[in-house]
């Protein structure tokens, strides 16, 4: 296992020029940048193990380290090397790796790697966005290189086993994909390892393609060739981080929903990642803006934009009432629980949130807070928070110095697990309290209350 040499990192240049002209190639961009520079692409020896795990082609790993077979890089095909990292990014984005890693044996996880594969290959075949079809170069560049014909599991052959449609795969989940194959395989879904015995996710699918009865028996064949199979983090003090991992996600599916060439699949799957509940705190500090606008001293009446609420007479008498124009938008302060007991898929959650608040209202003020508050960052994008903290809990803290500081604020936002002391008096401002998790309980004088489970 080695870093890539200058040669390589040539090559890989050429890769990112290619990837940057491509559809799906220029939203997975920032995956490869990043994996690139934190030194997360690796170089191996097909010959060699990968913490154990055989790896003929290319894999990804939960720590978000993406391992290239040397022959790869040898063969100097730069269209090949890019649909390799173009796919596996997505599976780093998609958290594939660390779900394979909580299956419950290795069969699973070879199962639940081919239905990942076939769901992005679907995503990329059906987005019109690639010159070829994924694996249709990787399988003759294996075939030659091995001596043999390779086909990799692909989505027609997916749709063959399940009986469905090939257009029907893009639009299914990859957890849907995997709940299919064992079903058509006769594999119990939740079953005890086999004493050892190593699985390979290509001879089951072709076996159950030829006698599902079969399949459920013998599960093994020797010379088999795995493309993005699952293997351990590496070097776990290099490892991507959840939070890492989130916001990586969060900038690719901006990317996606930025484009109209890209296929439904992947684009309810960039909604998910950038929406959720947070998007229920968006459509709750509409709600609020709209009620504090008539309380927001500088504002005015004018004709440039007339009443909505004008009754009907006077419309067909051609009078026209003045609107309200606010001279400023809506000051939001979004206060983060920075505390011990905040994990970071807590955080990462705070981080989807700011996006989508700073998306809908532009610029805003973050505090983050544990027992007293870090800093006070005004910011237009989440990508500019700095989340301090680590420390006790008290979300009081940071309500109080916005009155104390008076701190512009028409609408205040906690973001906690509510595991906190309360200030008994409502402040002068309405407050959102957003709710992760089940612990603790938000104050009685709150003025909305959403729950992220």
């Amino acid at each position: 296992m080695r870093r890539l040499s200058e040669r390589e990192l040539q090559a890989i240049a050429l890769v990112v020029r290619l990837l940057a002209i491509h559809g799906i190639g220029y939203c997975v961009l920032p995956v490869v940048y990043e994996t690139i520079r934190s030194g997360r692409l690796l170089v191996f020896d097909p010959d060699e193990l990968v913490h154990g795990a055989s790896v003929d082609i290319s894999a990804t790993t939960p720590g978000g380290e993406i391992v290239v077979a040397d022959w790869v890089f040898q063969r100097e095909d730069p269209f090949l090397l890019a649909e390799i990292l173009a796919h596996e990014a997505l599976h780093i984005v998609r958290a594939d790796a660390a779900t394979m890693e909580r299956l419950p044996s290795e069969i699973h996880a070879y199962v639940f790697n081919v239905a990942a594969d076939a769901h992005i290959q679907a995503w990329i075949r059906f987005g019109d966005s690639w010159d070829v079809a994924l694996f249709g170069r990787i399988n003759a560049a294996a075939s030659e290189h091995f001596g043999e014909e390779i086909r990799i599991p692909d989505y027609q052959m997916i749709a063959r086993i399940l009986r469905i449609s090939r257009e029907d795969i893009a639009k299914m989940t990859t957890g849907e994909i995997y709940e299919r194959l064992l079903e058509a395989m006769r594999f119990p879904q939740h079953q005890e390892g086999h004493g050892g015995e190593s699985s390979s996710a290509l001879a089951t699918i072709e076996i159950c393609e030829r006698s599902p009865e079969k399949a459920r028996r013998s599960w093994h064949r020797e010379g088999h060739v795995k493309k993005s199979c699952y293997a351990p983090t590496i070097d776990p003090n290099n490892a991507l981080t959840e939070v890492e991992r989130e916001m990586l996600a969060q900038e690719v599916a901006k990317r996606v929903l930025s484009r109209g060439d890209m296929p439904l699949g992947l684009r309810r799957w960039a909604e998910k990642v950038l929406g959720g509940r947070e998007r229920d705190v968006v459509r709750a500090l509409r709600s609020l803006v709209s009620q504090a606008a008539r309380q927001v001293p500088d504002r005015e009446r004018t004709f440039q934009h007339p009443s909505r609420r004008q009754p009907r007479e006077l419309t067909e008498q051609g009078i026209v009432l003045p609107g309200y124009r606010r001279k400023r938008a809506p000051r939001i302060v979004i206060i983060v629980d920075t505390s011990q007991s905040m994990s970071e898929s807590d955080l990462a959650s705070a981080l989807g949130m700011i996006f989508e608040v700073t998306r809908a209202f532009g610029e805003v003020v973050v505090m983050p807070t544990d027992a007293d508050v870090h800093a006070v960052q005004r910011v237009a994008s989440e990508k500019n928070v700095e989340l301090l903290g680590g420390g006790g809990t008290d979300m009081g803290a940071a309500l109080r110095r916005i009155e104390s500081d008076k701190i512009p604020c028409d609408i205040a936002v906690v973001f906690s697990d509510c595991d906190t002391p309360w200030p008994p008096k409502r402040p002068r401002f309405p407050v959102v309290v957003v709710h992760k998790g089940d612990r603790g309980s938000p104050p009685p004088w709150r003025h909305l209350y959403i729950n992220i489970p």
